[in-house]
């Protein structure tokens, strides 16, 4: 018989890459919460949030997130562009979420570094241009439907997945 575990029962795998979560200038409370639980549970290490607005978490952000956030590390700052070039995060490759003329499908990528540095855009202007010029590797989720894009949660959801078993 099939019979669906409790919490309690379910495995916890070890992470096999060390995974920091950059989201550039998120507008609604709910895809902060939303990233917040999907990256924690598939053992992100970090994430951080640039916004020129949003300082912390609101009570919002904190339900969607079903107290993930309690689990992991998140910080916020106002510039991406500092974050990126810090010296402490020269070891990790950095990916960008979006699509481009140079986007590669996420199935497609391959990389043997341990340490990513994976980032996603603001729900209608995905990154921004400055960004995009400063990392060397763009992922894309494939569409099939006449939609455009994913929401940021899920797309990032399934890049964060492929990226963490590649």
């Amino acid at each position: 018989m099939n019979n669906q575990l409790n919490h309690s029962e379910i495995k916890r795998e070890v992470p096999k890459k060390e995974i920091i979560l950059i989201a550039e200038d998120l507008q609604r409370p709910s895809n902060y919460g939303g990233l917040i639980r999907t990256a924690e549970s598939l053992g992100v290490k970090q994430i951080i949030f640039i916004s020129k607005e949003i300082t912390e978490l609101s009570t919002k952000m904190k339900r969607v997130s079903r107290s993930a956030e309690k689990n992991i590390k998140i910080t916020f700052s106002d510039d991406i562009l500092a974050i990126l070039n810090n010296q402490k995060f020269n070891s990790y490759q950095k990916i960008a979420l979006e699509f481009t003329n140079k986007s590669i499908p996420v199935h497609q990528f391959k990389t043997d570094s341990d340490k990513l540095i994976l980032v996603c855009g603001n729900e209608n202007k995905g990154i921004s241009e400055d960004v995009l010029n400063t990392i060397q590797d763009t992922i894309k989720i494939p569409v099939y439907g006449t939609t455009s894009s994913l929401n940021v949660v899920v797309a990032t959801g399934i890049a964060l997945n492929h990226l963490i078993n590649s």
